[in-house]
């Protein structure tokens, strides 16, 4: 009898084990998004048409978009997804940490890089932005945002950076706003992002005018995380978003981003 309980001990073991596994098989890879840059800034409803373009796809991928850094490290320090979203700066600064990999890059108008343009109040001389203690509402470039704020927009002027007191905001438009609302003394902002933005509420774009245009900045990267995502399932998210354009979900994500399409990062 005692010897019987054990054999029935050991085959429910297994069983358990094995149905451990074949959960964790199928569980859905997960798929982290952050840019402050983007032009969509209703999250919620960028969920819902990424889920359903997934969804469509018969992916298990669930993906997750973060406003706020702060959250997006909190996550990424409990549990890494298998693809991550993110600004070239985060990938430069944290890929080797987080082993990330590199997949595609977005591509608007034939080109993987982006401009920002540097506005300030109608009345806003380009002599103010060289006096000490300037403020400037900003997304989030990273701990070494004075190093690319100088070579991308400052230095071939001959502005100093360090008079500029940055304000970091959540979103891309929250800065012009920020401007708008006479809270900054100027705001920078993406290009495309103010066109948008005009055609939103025309009032901001009238009471502002821009001062500097950046050098090209490089689109944000989707990435892989090397011992987290399978090859089956970055093989199969690849094809969605370089093929997928027969599906209707597709190019309503696409508009939702404002890009034309997806492109390999080349090792």
């Amino acid at each position: 009898m005692r010897h019987s309980c054990t054999i029935i001990s050991i085959i429910l073991i297994l069983a358990a084990f094995s149905y451990a596994g074949t959960g964790a098989e199928h569980r859905p890879a997960e798929l982290f998004y952050f840019n402050p840059d983007s032009p969509q800034n209703n999250l919620a409803r960028l969920k819902r048409n990424m889920d359903d373009l997934i969804s469509s796809a018969g992916l298990l991928i669930t993906f997750q978009p973060f406003t706020h850094l702060v959250d997006l490290e909190n996550q990424l320090k409990a549990s890494p997804p298998a693809f991550l979203f993110i600004p070239q700066w985060y990938f430069k600064k944290h890929a080797v940490g987080l082993h990330l990999h590199p997949l595609l890059v977005p591509v608007r108008k034939g080109t993987t890089c982006y401009r920002k343009i540097l506005v300030g109040m109608k009345n806003t001389k380009l002599t103010r932005i060289e006096m000490p203690h300037t403020t400037m509402a900003m997304t989030s470039m990273g701990p070494d945002a004075d190093m690319t704020l100088d070579s991308i927009l400052f230095s071939p002027h001959g502005i100093v950076v360090h008079n500029i007191n940055t304000i970091i905001v959540p979103k891309d438009a929250d800065a012009l706003f920020a401007l708008a609302l006479g809270q900054v003394d100027t705001a920078l902002v993406v290009k495309e992002n103010m066109d948008l933005i005009a055609k939103i509420n025309p009032n901001i774009l009238q009471s502002v005018h821009p001062l500097l245009e950046s050098k090209p900045i490089p689109m944000p990267l989707l990435c892989f995380t090397e011992g987290v995502a399978s090859p089956s399932v970055v093989n199969e998210l690849t094809n969605l978003l370089l093929n997928g354009r027969a599906q209707e979900s597709y190019a309503i994500l696409m508009e939702m981003l404002q890009i034309n399409g997806w492109q390999t990062v080349q090792p």
